[in-house]
């Protein structure tokens, strides 16, 4: 059964909302920037009892240069074209007369008009699509689908009319863009994917809307299901970010076609130590946002950036080459960025980096995404076992992403413990769910020792045991795993997120009475009934940890 859960793509403040149904006619303060209006040309001529236009929308974007070899954002407004908004013909009484859908290039047609030349009419855009029998709808508070009416007309159509539609109402365009957005994910998966007929899909934003940006699949949260909630806040107004509100389709697209089992919730992009379903999910929402946006032409689609709202960016990093994020590298399959690097590589073809040897292979990828339905508890290492086209070997290499045995195999029992030497680290990692790592080690009578597991990743949760044999066998000793106790050497608080980021480690001290070989084991937490684990629980295949075993030092020697 699929969890039910939100999946937000940023953290805001909450803000008063403004009512944006049927505005007044507005324009955005944008100083000295002009606004340029709809392509007024129409390649064809109008005949009699015709009217047509453009449907256009202001909107605010993200262009990038290369200065000094760096990107910078530029930040420009301009008029864009809609596509496959909904168009009404209304009277003066505001019946609707006739109706038809813009196409890709917001041009609307009405044909064979019959019109009172003394009656009064009007031009309505709906932020509502419907393509291939799928019905995208942005609303706001009302839960009614934003308009935009053009002032009304009087005229004779013995030679057509061209009117075109321009929304450059600053609480109105933005839901045109947020429908925009959708548009590209949907014909991506129309073009690319072959899914004839997407899911419905349903938006709420407004002008101050004090929510997270995220999608919900469908709960008391949403009705109905399939929304996508993006922020209105005053601060950071997501409704231009095209890259967040994809990533957001790329959540609705990996529920519906797919599966996804996130927790959801907070997730910070340099935090490599996620649950490995929440990396998962966000890492193929952020490539998904790059594979739509290069499919619809966008120039740098690899770039990932959101703004606020004074147009400057939050988040601004390279999917292609991600390395360095805020001063820490997003290495193995617990990194959201590893994941969404890893994909949108398997898909871009390569731009010559040695490592990505695979060559867009989208199909490929998406058999994998249609295969992880049955799965549960979905995640990158479901994804590894079902993939069926290139080696991602290199990839995966570059990535931190080991799905390998360590070099101390077979070490599965204290029988064939690998020999380990005090103040040494040693790199290893759990290779599939059954695999316990046993250590043999020599240590002192009357010494403190220190043992503990470091740099757990990929998925890795250790519990280090200490044991020793005597004339009755293997006796247990003590034990540690990752999130019973509190230690300064193990849970360390990330500055930026709050979170403690080392609780995947284990530690444990000892001070042996005699002399002679002690063995320590590590294994996955959930594997023991020690672990008090009441029903099923999450327990990742992999892992890769370092072990270390050090004399402390006399001055640390408790008494």
């Amino acid at each position: 059964m699929k969890l039910t859960v939100f999946f937000a793509s940023l953290v805001i403040l909450l803000s008063a909302c403004v009512h944006p149904i049927e505005s007044r006619e507005e324009t955005y303060d944008v100083g000295s920037i002009v606004i340029e209006q709809c392509d007024d040309s129409i390649s064809e001529e109008q005949s009699e009892n015709t009217i047509a236009g453009y449907v256009c929308f202001a909107k605010r974007f993200v262009e990038y240069e290369q200065v000094e070899q760096t990107l910078r954002p530029i930040i420009k407004w301009k008029a864009a074209r809609a596509g496959f908004v909904v168009v009404q013909l209304l009277s003066a009484d505001d019946d609707i007369i006739a109706r038809t859908v813009a196409d890709e290039n917001g041009l609307y047609d009405f044909q064979n008009l019959n019109l009172n030349v003394s009656s009064n009419y009007r031009l309505r855009a709906l932020s509502q699509t419907q393509l291939n029998d799928t019905t995208n709808t942005v609303i706001g508070w009302s839960e009614l689908p934003y308009a935009w009416s053009n002032p009304s007309f009087q005229s004779d159509l013995s030679k057509g009319i061209r009117q075109n539609i321009v929304i450059n109402a600053a609480n109105v365009a933005p839901a045109f863009n947020i429908l925009s957005t959708f548009i590209i994910g949907q014909q991506f998966l129309n073009d690319v994917a072959g899914i004839v007929r997407v899911e419905d899909l349903n938006s709420v934003w407004y002008s101050g809307f004090n929510a997270y940006t995220s999608y919900c699949p469908g709960n008391a949260n949403c009705d109905p299901a399939n929304t996508i909630f993006v922020t209105g806040d005053v601060i950071d107004n997501d409704a231009h970010d095209d890259r967040v509100v994809l990533h957001e389709y790329g959540h609705f697209v990996l529920f519906n076609y797919s599966r996804d089992d996130s927790l959801g919730g907070a997730h910070f992009n340099h935090d490599n130590r996620q649950d490995l379903r929440l990396s998962w999910s966000e890492g193929f929402a952020t490539a998904f946002q790059a594979m739509a946006r290069d499919y619809a032409g966008n120039d740098r689609p690899e770039i990932y950036v959101d703004t606020n709202n004074t147009g400057l960016p939050t988040v601004f990093y390279s999917v292609e080459e991600p390395s360095g994020l805020h001063g820490l590298s997003p290495k193995g399959m617990a990194s959201e960025v590893a994941v969404s690097a890893v994909l949108w590589d398997i898909y871009d073809g390569g731009h010559g980096e040695s490592y990505d040897q695979v060559s867009r292979e989208f199909n490929s990828l998406w058999d994998t995404l249609t295969a992880l339905q049955h799965d549960r508890d979905v995640n990158f290492t479901h994804f590894n076992r079902h993939w069926q086209g290139s080696s991602l070997t290199s990839i995966y290499d570059y990535f931190s992403i080991d799905f390998s045995a360590d070099v101390y195999e077979i070490n599965d029992d204290y029988q064939t413990a690998q020999m380990i030497n005090t103040d040494l680290s040693y790199q290893a990692s759990l290779h599939t769910r059954n695999d316990d790592d046993w250590y043999k080690v020599y240590l002192n009578a009357n010494i403190e020792y220190e043992a503990f597991t470091s740099d757990s990743i990929n998925g890795a949760d250790t519990v280090l045991e200490l044991y020793r044999v005597d004339d009755v066998g293997l006796q247990f000793i003590k034990a540690h795993n990752g999130t019973s106790d509190f230690n300064d050497r193990v849970y360390v608080q990330d500055e930026k997120s709050g979170r403690i980021l080392f609780e995947l480690d284990s530690y444990l001290n000892f001070r042996p009475s005699d002399s002679g070989f002690y063995y320590l084991r590590v294994r996955r937490w959930g594997t023991h009934a020690r672990d008090n684990v009441t029903s099923y629980d999450y327990i990742p295949r992999y892992g890769n940890y370092s072990l270390k075993v050090n004399t402390v030092p006399q001055a640390q020697v408790s008494s």
